[in-house]
């Protein structure tokens, strides 16, 4: 378990971040380092935690379960970066984190050795992973004046692969504008909105595949099983829902199991897969499992 603990004194020294690696048995503290949350957040990547150093001038990988060190690889100066969601490759979107930027620098991180290569890309849209070897971006729809409309969540206008060897670029129209939060799996575009509407798009095509309209109040992201071809996701008062991936049929929705609701809107709800089960986080910090064949059995007191 990684943990963010930040340190506010009460006068005069400045705030300390540092990171934290728990064991999640018996919650033992496996080992913590000083960070600068001015470059990157840690994070975790499949086997590898990603760690900035107390200078924000580099990253460093190391063991999840020791905190050894695996290789260090620096970052560009004077700008913020935040990783990338494109399953196994590991990569860093950057920008200047003092003034707005045309361009984004994106670090393709070798898991192996650290090593990097830079691309530089229109910094418009959001980078929601990888399709056909390549980075899927969507961009967001414009105004008659060439302006943005909306934000992260869209409205979206077009798809836009970008090949991370060389930076060019193949674009496709959606069908229409999509918005709500992204995700992408088995070549097929998620959307998920605040009001519980989920749309399936092709990734390929840009066509509307299917859309289902759920109760649940801001969703999060979705979560692909494709072994069961089940979609899953949680409200911020913990209900779930499940959705067949094919025909977009709502499979089951539970009843909430949030002991409060935060109205903090950046803080989503997160379904996770474990051995079968559903790990569910929600904004308030509650965090319970679900059982996808039973979702209506009473769950256990940790």
């Amino acid at each position: 378990m990684l943990v963010e603990q930040t340190f506010s004194p009460d006068y005069g020294d400045d705030v300390v971040v540092s990171v934290a690696a728990l064991d999640p048995g018996t919650g033992k503290r496996l080992w913590h380092r000083t960070v600068n949350v001015d470059s990157v957040r840690a994070f975790l990547s499949g086997d590898l935690v990603i760690v900035p150093d107390a200078g924000g001038r580099s990253v460093t990988a190391r063991s999840p379960r020791t905190g050894a060190e695996r290789w260090t690889a620096g970052l560009p100066q004077g700008q913020y970066c935040r990783p990338a969601n494109t399953g196994e490759d590991l990569f860093l979107q950057c920008v200047p984190d003092m003034m707005p930027s045309d361009d984004m620098v994106l670090l393709a991180l070798d898991r192996a050795d650290g090593s990097t290569r830079r691309l530089t890309v229109p910094n418009e849209g959001v980078l929601v992973g990888t399709y056909e070897g390549r980075l899927l971006f969507l961009d967001p729809a414009k105004d008659e004046d060439g302006n943005t409309v909306g934000g992260e969540e869209g409205p979206f206008s077009r798809i836009r692969l970008v090949d991370p060897a060389t930076g060019a670029a193949t674009m496709t129209r959606l069908a229409q504008q999509f918005e709500g939060n992204a995700s992408l799996a088995d070549g097929t575009l998620w959307f998920a909105t605040t009001s519980g509407q989920v749309t399936a798009v092709s990734a390929r095509t840009g066509e509307r595949q299917w859309q289902t309209r759920t109760s649940l109040e801001q969703p999060s992201d979705v979560t692909h099983d494709p072994r069961a071809r089940v979609l899953y996701m949680s409200s911020a008062s913990g209900r779930v829902a499940a959705l067949d991936t094919r025909k977009g049929t709502l499979l089951w929705e539970t009843l909430p199991r949030a002991q409060r609701v935060t109205n903090q809107g950046w803080s989503l709800s997160e379904v996770l897969l474990h051995r079968g089960a559903l790990v569910v986080a929600t904004p308030d910090g509650d965090v319970f499992t679900l059982d996808p064949a039973h979702p209506d059995r009473k769950p256990v007191s940790g």
